[in-house]
Parts: structure tokens; C-alpha cells; sequence
């Protein structure tokens, strides 16, 4: 797992309801996207 698929996963735990996400160049829908992949790995 990348680092920024880290953070996302940490950011995605806290808030499932993502607006912004400050510090992380992509967009909301590629950060969902990630999110979610990451989800279905657990």
C-alpha cells in the first residue's frame, strides 16, 4: 500500500463524507475510487 493510499484509508476512517481533503492532489472521485478499493481489500 502507497502512502497516499494510506492517508487516504486514514482520511476515508474519519470521515466517510468527503468534501476536501487538504494535502492531497487528486480529486474527491479518485479518492472515493481508492477508497473504496481499499475497502473491498480488507
Amino acid at each position: 500500500m502507497t502512502e497516499k493510499e494510506n492517508l487516504v484509508n486514514m482520511v476515508w476512517r474519519v470521515d466517510e463524507n468527503i468534501i476536501t481533503v487538504s494535502g492531497i492532489d487528486v480529486s474527491k472521485e479518485e479518492i472515493i475510487k481508492v477508497a473504496r478499493s481499499v475497502e473491498k481489500v480488507k
